[in-house]
């Protein structure tokens, strides 16, 4: 099996649940894991680039 180098995650419903303000500690926690073990993490989404910096559930994730 290959090595995973990367992944990629959509923000709405995906690391952040519908309705939620912050993204659960167990999402936060998965991506820690995932970075600890080398894989780089990316945001994919529909939003627009400039909707991100009002996105305050990501505030404070690396």
């Amino acid at each position: 099996m290959a090595d995973i180098k990367a992944a990629f995650f959509d923000i709405d419903g995906t690391l952040l649940p519908f309705e939620a303000k912050h993204l659960p500690a167990s999402t936060v926690d998965a991506l820690a894991r995932l970075r600890k073990n080398g894989v780089k993490t990316f945001i994919a989404t529909g939003r627009p680039p400039v909707h991100l910096p009002y996105l305050h559930a990501l505030d404070g994730t690396p």
